[in-house]
C-alpha cells in the first residue's frame, strides 16, 4: 500500500528492493490511470511485477518450470483481501552464476582508472569488500564490485534475489596482465583491531606499487608496499611501470568495526494490531512483542532472542537484548513494558504451540545466521535445516514461539517420545553436557542428542528431537605447500587447502581462500589440478589467510628463498694494491705508486658469468669492445666462470668487465688505473764541485761535492744515509767526498727501474788534521798546580781552553816541541790544534788530582743522650758511633779525625756541645758539632719496638702495635700505662682514666694513624708523658 500511496499524487512510482524476499521480485512498477465515460471518471490501478523464478536444484538445468504466484492488497486497517486464483508464471530452471568478466578502463592524460566488469545470468548483490564499500542493488552487471585485481583463477561469492548465496570459481585472462597485483589482507573478516594490508605487484622486477589516501596524500611507494589502516577508508592504488603509463584502482577497507552497536526498539500489541498504544490506554489483556533493530549488522548474543513476548500473567516486565556485530564488539539495549498487561478472561486455549527455530552458527565468539525451520512447513525437516547451515563451531538455536499463552521451554536429555509428562509448573530441564537454556535461547558446543520441550499454560505441547555432532568442527583448515620449478627464474609454490570435522576423518568440504585475493587456480596438471599456486619471482613470502566452513581460521606463509634474480656481486683485489698514509691496506683499489711492473686486478664474482671487456682512453668517456688481441700492449684478461685476472701492461686507461649471470642479470665493474706503470731507467744529471778551507782557496782542495739530480722522475738512493726516503725530480741529493778516485751510486726510481752512475773527482783532497800529544803526569795527589805538556806532529797553531771557556793558551808551535802549560784548577780542557791547510784538530784531557775540597763529616743522630754519672768510656763509645767521614781523594784509613769533649759534665744533667775536626791527607780540614743531653740517673728509660723515647718528647712509630718497655733506675717496682688519642696533659690523662693494659708480649694496639699521648706514673710516683705518632706504612689497613 505504502507505493500506492506514494503514486496518487505521482501517478505512477517504481519500488527496487535492498534486500532479497522469498517472491524473486526485484522490481514493481504501479501507475494509476483514469478513465472518463459518459456517466462517470473512474481510476484504475495498473501494477507490474518483475522477478524471476527461483532454481530448484532438483532438477536439471535448463528445463521448463512454472510456478503459480498469488497477490493480496491490505488496507490501512489491517485488512486482507482474498489472493484470488493466482497466476501461473512459467520459466527456465537457471542456476545463477557468473558469465564473463573484462577490465574497463577510464583514460585521462595521467594515469588510466580501471574497474573489473562482472556479468550474470540473473540479478545479484555482492557484498561489501576490499572492490566496494556501497555494493549496488539487484543486476546482472557489476562495475568494479568483485575483488578481482589480476588475471587468473578467482573464488567469488554472489546472493540471488532469494537471498541464497553461491560461489563460483572463474578464470580472468589476458585483462590485467603486467599491472595486476595480489593484495593482503591480516584480517578479511569483520574486526575491530587495525589491519595490515601487503600489495605484490605482478611483475615485481618492472613494477612498483603507489599508495594514496582518499585526500591524495602518498602513504607509501615500494615494490612490496605494506601500510595499516586503523578505520574503514578508501585506498587509491596506483601501479606503476617505470616510463609507461599507471593504472590506478580504488581500495576499500570496510572490514573495521569500532564502537558498540546501537539499537532501537519496536514494539507491536497483539489487541490494537498495532505498534503503538492507541491515546488513552493503559492496559492490554493480550500479548506485546518488542523487537530490535541495530544501527549494524549483529546477532543475538549472551543467550538473548531477537525478539520478545510479554503475556499475561507473568511478573517479568523488562527483557535486555545482548547482541554482538561482526567484529566482537558488543552491545545491549533493554525493553521495559510500556502497557500493563492484565488477565484476560478465561479462555479456553487447545492448540499446541506453533514455533520456528532459527539456526545460528557460532564462529569466533560470535553468532552467525544460517538457517531456520518451520514447524508449520511440510517441504522442510528439521534435520534439513541443520544440514543446510553446514559445518560449525557450535550452535545457537532461538525458538520463535507462536503462542497466545504463555509458555516455556524444557529440555530433555536424549530421544523422548513421550512428553506427555512435561507440565508448564511443575517440570524442569535435564542437564545436559554442552547444552545450555537461557529462556528460548539454546546454545550447543558439544555433540549432543536432546529433545525441546514447549509447553504452555493451558499444557499444550509441541516437542523436537535434535541430534547434533556430526556438522560440530574446531579444528582448524591446514594447508600443504608444494614446489616446482617452473624455471631458472621462477618457483611455482601449490596451495593444497584441506579440512576434517572433529573427528579428524570426515572431510568438512570446502575451504576458503580469505586472502590475498586473485590466487591462481591449477586446471592442467592432474598431480596439483584444484589447488591454488602462486608463482615466485623474487625471493619473497606471502601470508595464506583462509578459513572452513565452520568459521575455523588459519594463516600460514609461503615463502621462496632459493630464486636467484639478483644480479651477479662482484668484487675486486689489485695487485700490488693501494695502501693508505696510515699503513691500512685497500685492496680493492689499484696502488698509486709507479712501478715498472704490470699491475694485476683479480675480479671474482659470487655467481657463474659470462665475461666480456672494454677499453676507454678518455676516462670513460667512449668504450672500445675487446674482442682479439688488438690492446694486448695495454692488458691482457684471463676468465673462468667465476673470476676473471686483468694483467694491466701500461696505465692510464679504463678496462670494464660486463659479467652477465644465468639469470640475466649483469654487472660492470670499471678497473682504473693511472699511469703508474714504467719500464726505462731514471735518468740523473751530475755535477762535481771542489771544496776549500776558507783563506785556503788556491791551495789543495779540502773535499768534493757531488750533486746528483733525478730529471724526469722520482727516485731513491742506495748510498744516501737515508735511503728509504723519495728524492723527487725538481730536488738532489749531495755526497761530500775526500779522496780522489771514482764513485758509483745507485739509483732506483719509485717505478722500481734502477741506474748505477759513475761519478770520477780528478784532483788530491788533503783533510788530514794534526796529531795533538798530551801528557798530564803521574796523577798523584797535590794541594797546589799541576804541568801538562801537549804537542803536535805538525807546526801550526795550538790553543788551550779551559772552564767558563777561557784561553789559557794560544800560540804557534813547532813540530814535536813540548809547550808546558800550567794548570790550576782540576776539570776539563780542549786543546785545539790548526795545521797549515787548515784543517782542525782538537782533543780534551781531564785534570783531576788537585785537592782544595775539605773532608765531610757527617753525625746520626746530632744529639746523643746519656745517663748522668756515665764514664768517659761510655761517652766516647757513644760519640765513635754514627759518625761518619768521608773525602773526596782520601780513603777513611788516611783522614785523622778528633773530639774535643771538654766541655762535657758526666755529673750534672744538662746539654753539652762536643767539636769534630777532620784533617785528609793534604791538610784539607772540616768541623762537625754534636749534642750530648745528660739526662738524671733517676729517670724512668722507656722503648717502644725497641726504640727510645724521650720525656717530654715525640716518636714516630711505623706500626699500630707497640711494644712498651719501662725500666726503672730506682728498682723494680710497679707501674700504670695510660694512653690516650691526642695530645694531652698529665692532669687530662688522669681525668680520662685512659689506663690501658699491654697483653702476655707487653703489646698495646691503636685503630688508626695519628698522635697519641704516652703517660706512665710508678708506684713511688715517678712520672713520665711522651707523644707517639703513629703513621702506619702505605697498605696498611686501619681498623
Amino acid at each position: 500500500m505504502g507505493i500506492i500511496y506514494r503514486l496518487r499524487d505521482k501517478f505512477e512510482a517504481v519500488y527496487e528492493p535492498a534486500t532479497s524476499n522469498p517472491y524473486g521480485i526485484y522490481k514493481v512498477e504501479a501507475e494509476w490511470k483514469q478513465f472518463v465515460t459518459d456517466n462517470e471518471t473512474y481510476e484504475r490501478l495498473y501494477v507490474t511485477v518483475h522477478g524471476v523464478i527461483k532454481y530448484d536444484s532438483s532438477k536439471d538445468e535448463g528445463v521448463n518450470v512454472s510456478h503459480k504466484l498469488y497477490a493480496t492488497l491490505t488496507d490501512p486497517f489491517g485488512y486482507v483481501s482474498e489472493p484470488g486464483m493466482g497466476l501461473v508464471v512459467e520459466g527456465i530452471n537457471i542456476r545463477p552464476k557468473y558469465v564473463k568478466g573484462y577490465v574497463e578502463d577510464d583514460v585521462n592524460d595521467i594515469f588510466v582508472i580501471r574497474r573489473f566488469v562482472a556479468e550474470f545470468n540473473t540479478l545479484v548483490r555482492v557484498d561489501q569488500s576490499i572492490a566496494t564499500s556501497n555494493p549496488s542493488s539487484y543486476s546482472d552487471i557489476k562495475h568494479g564490485e568483485l575483488p578481482i585485481f589480476r588475471d587468473g583463477n578467482h573464488t567469488i561469492s554472489f546472493y540471488d534475489i532469494f537471498g541464497m548465496k553461491w560461489t563460483q570459481e572463474i578464470e580472468v585472462k589476458d585483462q590485467f596482465k603486467e599491472y595486476g597485483f595480489l593484495i593482503h589482507l591480516s584480517e578479511t573478516g569483520a574486526t575491530s583491531k587495525p589491519v595490515e594490508i601487503t600489495i605484490v605487484p605482478e611483475k615485481q622486477e618492472s613494477h612498483h606499487i603507489l599508495v594514496f589516501d582518499s585526500s591524495g596524500n602518498q602513504i607509501e611507494s615500494d615494490t612490496f608496499p605494506s601500510f595499516t589502516a586503523t578505520i574503514d577508508s578508501n585506498i587509491v592504488l596506483t601501479v606503476v611501470n617505470v616510463g609507461e603509463k599507471r593504472v590506478q584502482h580504488d581500495i576499500y577497507i570496510t572490514n573495521i568495526l569500532t564502537g558498540k552497536p546501537q539499537a532501537t526498539l519496536h514494539w507491536y500489541y497483539n489487541e490494537f494490531k498495532t505498534d503503538s498504544v492507541p491515546e488513552g490506554v493503559t492496559e492490554t489483556s493480550q500479548p506485546v512483542t518488542v523487537w530490535y533493530t541495530a544501527d549494524r549488522d549483529v546477532t543475538p548474543s549472551g543467550g538473548t532472542s531477537t525478539s520478545h513476548t510479554f503475556y499475561p500473567g507473568d511478573t517479568i516486565t523488562s527483557y535486555t537484548f545482548e547482541f554482538t556485530d561482526a567484529a566482537g564488539n558488543k552491545g545491549s539495549i533493554t525493553a521495559t513494558l510500556p502497557i500493563a498487561i492484565v488477565e484476560p478472561a478465561q479462555l479456553i486455549d487447545e492448540i499446541a504451540p506453533e514455533y520456528e527455530v532459527h539456526i545460528y552458527a557460532m564462529r569466533d565468539g560470535r553468532n552467525e545466521y544460517r538457517s531456520y525451520f518451520d514447524s508449520g512447513t511440510t517441504t522442510t525437516t528439521l534435520e534439513d535445516a541443520i544440514r543446510e547451515a553446514g559445518y560449525v563451531q557450535g550452535y545457537s538455536f532461538e525458538i520463535v514461539v507462536t503462542e497466545d499463552s504463555p509458555y516455556k521451554l524444557v529440555l530433555l536429555d536424549g530421544k523422548v517420545s513421550d512428553v506427555n509428562g512435561i507440565s508448564y509448573d511443575g517440570s524442569v530441564s535435564n542437564e545436559i553436557d554442552g547444552v545450555t537454556l537461557n529462556r528460548n535461547v539454546i546454545t550447543v558446543t558439544k555433540a549432543a542428542t536432546f529433545t525441546v520441550v514447549i509447553v504452555d499454560k493451558a499444557g499444550n505441547r509441541s516437542a523436537f528431537t535434535m541430534e547434533l555432532g556430526k556438522y560440530l568442527d574446531n579444528t582448524p583448515p591446514t594447508a600443504t605447500v608444494s614446489t616446482e620449478h617452473i624455471d631458472f627464474n621462477t618457483v611455482r609454490l601449490y596451495i593444497k587447502l584441506s579440512d576434517t570435522s572433529n573427528d579428524k576423518i570426515t572431510d568438512t568440504g570446502k575451504v576458503t581462500l580469505l586472502s590475498p585475493t586473485g590466487l591462481n587456480v591449477e586446471m592442467d596438471n592432474p598431480k596439483y589440478k584444484g589447488q591454488y599456486y602462486y608463482d615466485f619471482g623474487e625471493n619473497k613470502f606471502l601470508t595464506i589467510t583462509f578459513v572452513d566452513m565452520a568459521g575455523n581460521k588459519e594463516s600460514t606463509i609461503v615463502e621462496i628463498k632459493s630464486l636467484d634474480r639478483d644480479p651477479p656481486r662482484v668484487s675486486v683485489k689489485w695487485s700490488p694494491h693501494y695502501v693508505y698514509p696510515d699503513g691500512t691496506p685497500d685492496p680493492s683499489s689499484p696502488s698509486t705508486v709507479l712501478t715498472n711492473k704490470d699491475i694485476m686486478a683479480t675480479v671474482t664474482y659470487d655467481k657463474s658469468v659470462e665475461v666480456s671487456s672494454y677499453i676507454s682512453f678518455d676516462d670513460g668517456v667512449t668504450w672500445w669492445p675487446v674482442t682479439d688481441d688488438t690492446y694486448d700492449e695495454y692488458f691482457t684478461l684471463k676468465a673462468t666462470s667465476e673470476t676473471a685476472i686483468v694483467t694491466f701492461h701500461k696505465g692510464n686507461i679504463v678496462v670494464r668487465l660486463i659479467g652477465t649471470a644465468l639469470n640475466g642479470k649483469t654487472v660492470e665493474c670499471d678497473l682504473r688505473l693511472d699511469d703508474v706503470i714504467i719500464k726505462k731507467a731514471p735518468e740523473i744529471n751530475v755535477q762535481v764541485k771542489y771544496n776549500h778551507r776558507e783563506g785556503y782557496e788556491s791551495g789543495t782542495p779540502l773535499s768534493a761535492t757531488i750533486t746528483l739530480t733525478p730529471k724526469d722522475i722520482d727516485v731513491f738512493c742506495a748510498e744516501s744515509t737515508t735511503p728509504g726516503k723519495v728524492i723527487s725530480k725538481d730536488s738532489s741529493i749531495s755526497f761530500m767526498v775526500y779522496e780522489k778516485g771514482n764513485y758509483i751510486y745507485h739509483f732506483t726510481d719509485i717505478a722500481g727501474n734502477t741506474n748505477a752512475v759513475d761519478v770520477f773527482v780528478d784532483k788530491d783532497l788533503d783533510r788530514t788534521p794534526p796529531t795533538i800529544s798530551v801528557e798530564t803526569g803521574d796523577g798523584s795527589v797535590t794541594g797546589g798546580t799541576v804541568t801538562v805538556s801537549i804537542s803536535l806532529d805538525e807546526a801550526g797553531t795550538l790553543t788551550v781552553i779551559g772552564a767558563n771557556n777561557t784561553t789559557i793558551f794560544s800560540q804557534d808551535v813547532s813540530k814535536g816541541k813540548k809547550e808546558k802549560i800550567t794548570i790550576m784548577n782540576n776539570g776539563s780542557y780542549e786543546a785545539i790544534a790548526f795545521d797549515k791547510a787548515g784543517n782542525r784538530a782538537t782533543t780534551v784531557f781531564v785534570v783531576g788530582n788537585i785537592d782544595n775540597t775539605p773532608p765531610v763529616i757527617s753525625l746520626e743522630p746530632v744529639t746523643l743522650d746519656i745517663r748522668q754519672d756515665s764514664t768517659e768510656e761510655d761517652l766516647m763509645t757513644m760519640l765513635d758511633a754514627g759518625c761518619i767521614v768521608t773525602d773526596n781523594y782520601s780513603d777513611r784509613s788516611k783522614i785523622k779525625v778528633t773530639k774535643d769533649t771538654s766541655g762535657v759534665d758526666l755529673t750534672k744533667p744538662g746539654v753539652y756541645n762536643v767539636i769534630y775536626t777532620a784533617e785528609d791527607e793534604v791538610g784539607n780540614t772540616a768541623e762537625a758539632t754534636r749534642f750530648v743531653r745528660v739526662y738524671s740517673k733517676y729517670e724512668l728509660e722507656v722503648l717502644i719496638n725497641g726504640k727510645k723515647t724521650y720525656n717530654g718528647g715525640t716518636t714516630v712509630v711505623n706500626s699500630n702495635t707497640m711494644t712498651i718497655s719501662v725500666t726503672n733506675p730506682l728498682g723494680d717496682e710497679p707501674y700504670t700505662i695510660y694512653l690516650s688519642n691526642g695530645q694531652n696533659s698529665a692532669g687530662q690523662m688522669k681525668y680520662y682514666y685512659s689506663i690501658v693494659r699491654p697483653d702476655a708480649n707487653g703489646s698495646i694496639s691503636v685503630k688508626s694513624s695519628g698522635i697519641y699521648t704516652l703517660y706512665i706514673v710508678t708506684q713511688s710516683r715517678q712520672t713520665y708523658i711522651t707523644k707517639i705518632y703513629v703513621e702506619l706504612p702505605k697498605g696498611v689497613q686501619e681498623e
